[in-house]
């Protein structure tokens, strides 16, 4: 996810309104692009959610790619935050430090896993985009590999594989609890992905 988007410089000085409505639109275009996906969704339906004219939009951004291009950059700022978390651990994490951080990745699967879906299904039409967005997903699992390794305290074969794995298991398990809606659902997949990377890390 590394392609930039053709922002527009509003005909105003730059500032907290301005700052406020450029994030509605990025905004509008996470939940538009969610429910219509990428080739379905119209820059009206962007306007519409994010509570602006067609016009305003087009003040902001050049077109809907653009638009779709900047909520991926606000999907992987949110994503490094998460992984700084990670590599924040302790080395002797306890299953509270482990669920803290699981819990943190679930809530950035809650604004931005079905975005991630919506990405991987326009980018089977755009070579530019599976790139970009491989390189980034590889870039993402060495990190996550690595801090497997770190916890662990020795190497389990290749770091990108073991990362891809597990951002596959909790990412599963997140979908699983999202779509029972229940609280309850969600404890559980809590309790089973901890569960989960404390095995994972206890393997010797």
């Amino acid at each position: 996810m590394a392609m930039k988007p053709r922002e527009r410089t509003p005909p105003w000085a730059a500032g907290a309104k301005t700052d406020r409505t450029r994030e509605q639109i990025i905004d509008g275009a996470r939940l538009a692009f969610q429910e219509f996906g990428y080739a379905s969704t119209r820059v009206e339906q962007i306007a519409k959610r994010a509570g602006v004219s067609r016009p305003t939009f087009y003040v902001y951004f050049a077109s809907k790619q653009d638009a779709f291009l900047a909520v991926a950059d606000r999907s992987v700022e949110r994503l490094d935050r998460v992984l700084e978390a990670l590599e924040a651990l302790p080395g002797r994490s306890d299953d509270r430090d482990l669920a803290s951080w699981v819990a943190e990745l679930f809530s950035y699967f809650d604004d931005f896993g079905v975005f991630a879906t919506v990405w991987r299904q326009a980018a089977f039409a755009d070579p530019e985009l599976q790139q970009s967005g491989w390189k980034a997903q590889r870039r993402w699992a060495t990190r996550i590999g690595r801090q497997i390794d770190r916890l662990r305290g020795r190497s389990f074969g290749d770091a990108v594989a073991q990362g891809l794995a597990v951002e596959a298991m909790l990412e599963a398990l997140w979908f699983i609890a999202y779509m029972d809606g229940s609280g309850r659902g969600r404890e559980s997949a809590v309790a089973t992905a901890t569960a989960m990377l404390r095995s994972l890390l206890a393997n010797t």
